[in-house]
């Protein structure tokens, strides 16, 4: 699969989540290049990009990435990774 078309279904499958979720709940975001995890509950999709634009409390920064895995997490699990980790 080409990075065009990889990067086209996260941004789908994204929307999809953000839709169902109202832009609400707990994520685990992965950049695929570096394998770093980022744990947000605030986030958007830029329109005109197609990136992604989080807060990452974990590091208390804000990150734009145009490749990005999605994974929404329960409020437990968000807990529990975002404690394990440092925060």
């Amino acid at each position: 699969m080409t990075g065009l078309k990889k990067k086209a279904i996260s941004v789908l499958l994204l929307g999809v989540v953000l839709a169902a979720t109202g832009c609400r709940g707990y994520f685990e975001i992965t950049d695929p290049n570096s394998g770093r995890l980022y744990f947000t509950h605030k986030q958007k999709i830029e329109k005109d990009t197609g990136a992604l634009v989080l807060r990452d409390v974990l590091r208390d920064i804000d990150v734009r990435m145009e490749e990005y895995e999605v994974r929404e997490l329960t409020r437990g699990q968000y807990r529990t990774a975002t404690r394990s980790l440092g925060r």
